[in-house]
């Protein structure tokens, strides 16, 4: 399984910046949650990237729409993707079990 670093984002989604310097570790976690929050047009440099997992809150039936969209948006990043399990958690957010890795 491949290890990927980047720079770290705090939790304001500033850069991470510690004793001057950038943040750097491993950042799949942060990846999959800006591709999950991000909405498709928010990256100049791939502007089909993001979900916008927001635009599926309060929306019935999405939940089939929204797996295959999380599967296809993390292969695009180079996930293997084994699972994606939504659930409702109320009636205006979604819980993710995601189930990847680096190939």
């Amino acid at each position: 399984m491949a290890t990927v670093k980047d720079i770290i984002l705090d939790d304001d989604l500033d850069l991470k910046i510690v004793n001057g310097d950038f943040v750097i570790n491993e950042s799949d976690q942060q990846s999959i949650e800006l591709i999950l929050n991000s909405f498709p047009g928010a990256w100049k440099e791939f502007p089909t990237c993001g979900i916008g997992i927001k635009q599926y809150q309060a929306s019935s039936g999405q939940s089939l729409n929204l797996k295959r969209n999380i599967s296809v948006q993390l292969e695009a990043d180079g996930f293997k993707v084994n699972g994606v399990n939504v659930k409702p958690n109320n009636i205006d957010e979604f819980d993710c079990f995601l189930d990847v890795e680096r190939p």
